[in-house]
C-alpha cells in the first residue's frame, strides 16, 4: 500500500515517532490490512527526514511467517551466520548482542522491526526478549489483534517493556481518499458509499474494493464476492494451489507440485483414504473433502 496516500494517522504517527525517538519498545496492534506496517514505514521516514533522533539508526526488518514459525530461529535467520539457525541459543544471543552493540558504538542505534510478531518462532522470541532487557536493541513490532503472541513476546507485555499502540479503523473521508487514489479516478457517490460501508475503515479493503469498482464495472455484494471474483480470474493451476494451501497450510511442496505419490502419503497421514493415483485433480478433491462422519 506504499503508493497510496498515507491519511488519517497523524495522531498515531506522532505518538509512534516520539516513542521510537525516546528508545521505547513498541508493539503496534490491529487487524490485518489496517496499515500497521505502513505506519512503521512512515514513522521511520519521518524520524530520518526531520532529525528526530540525534544518532543514526540501523533497522533490521524481520518478517515472521506462519509457515516457518515451528522452525527454531527462523525469524532471526536473516541476521545469523550460515548454519547458526537452529544452533546454541546462548551463542546466537551472544552473536546478535555483539552485532547490535557494535552498531551502537558506530553511532547507528540498532532497531529490530518485527512484522507479524504473532508468527515469530519461540527461540527467536527468547533472543529478542533477552536482547531488549539490557537495551542492546530497540524492538518495534506489529501484531494482529486476534492472534496469540509467543510466550516471550507476551512476557515483554506483562513486564511493561512493550508499549502498545492500537491501530484502529480510518474515518470515512480517509477511506474515500484511499479508494479514489486506488481507482485512479473519482468514484461516484453510490460506489464511494459502498466502499466505505464494506471496508469498515480498513485501507487494504478500501483499496481492493475500489479496484473492483473501477475495473469490474458492475455492483458487487461484499468482500466474499470480491475475493471470489479475483480467485475465479486465476489460472487453474494457481487456483488449485491456493485452495490446497487455504485448506491445509502448511502444505508439502510435493503436494503443490503434483507429486501423486506424496499426495497419497499426505492423504493417509491426514486420516483420509488414499486418493486415486490416476490424476492429481482427483487427489486434490479427496484431500479437500472433509472426513466422513461415522
Amino acid at each position: 500500500m506504499g503508493s497510496l496516500p498515507f491519511v488519517g494517522r497523524d495522531a498515531a504517527l506522532t505518538e509512534l515517532a516520539a516513542a521510537v525517538t525516546a528508545g521505547e519498545h513498541v508493539l503496534l496492534r490491529g487487524p490485518p490490512g489496517i496499515g500497521k506496517s505502513r505506519l512503521v514505514e512512515e514513522t521511520l521516514r519521518v524520524a530520518r527526514s526531520t532529525g528526530l533522533s540525534d544518532a543514526g539508526r540501523h533497522v533490521d526488518r524481520l518478517l515472521a511467517s506462519a509457515s516457518t514459525s515451528g522452525r527454531a530461529l527462523s525469524t532471526l535467520a536473516p541476521l545469523l551466520p550460515t548454519g547458526a539457525a537452529g544452533g546454541d541459543l546462548a551463542a546466537v544471543l551472544a552473536t546478535l548482542s555483539r552485532r547490535w552493540r557494535q552498531l551502537a558504538r558506530a553511532g547507528e542505534a540498532p532497531l529490530v522491526w518485527l512484522d507479524d510478531a504473532h508468527h515469530a518462532d519461540a527461540m527467536s522470541a527468547v533472543v529478542l526478549r533477552y536482547a531488549t532487557s539490557p537495551g542492546d536493541v530497540q524492538l518495534l513490532a506489529t501484531r494482529r489483534d486476534t492472534d496469540p503472541l509467543p510466550d516471550d513476546v507476551e512476557a515483554l507485555l506483562r513486564e511493561g517493556t512493550l508499549r502498545v499502540v492500537d491501530v484502529g479503523p480510518l474515518r470515512d473521508g480517509d477511506v474515500v481518499r484511499i479508494a479514489t487514489a486506488a481507482a485512479g479516478r473519482p468514484l461516484d457517490t453510490d460506489r464511494a458509499a459502498r466502499v466505505v460501508d464494506l471496508a469498515g475503515g480498513n485501507p487494504l479493503f478500501a483499496r481492493e474494493l475500489a479496484l473492483a469498482a473501477a475495473g469490474v464495472g458492475e455492483p458487487w455484494g461484499g468482500l466474499d464476492d470480491l475475493v471470489g471474483h479475483q480467485v475465479a480470474a486465476l489460472p487453474p493451476h494457481q487456483r488449485r494451489v491456493l485452495e490446497l494451501v487455504a485448506a491445509a497450510e502448511p502444505t508439502p511442496a510435493a503436494l503443490l507440485a503434483g507429486d501423486e505419490e506424496s499426495v497419497a502419503d499426505w492423504s493417509v497421514a491426514a486420516g483420509r483414504p488414499p486418493p486415486p493415483t490416476v490424476a492429481l485433480e482427483a487427489a486434490r478433491l479427496d484431500a479437500l473433502r472433509p472426513p466422513e462422519q461415522p
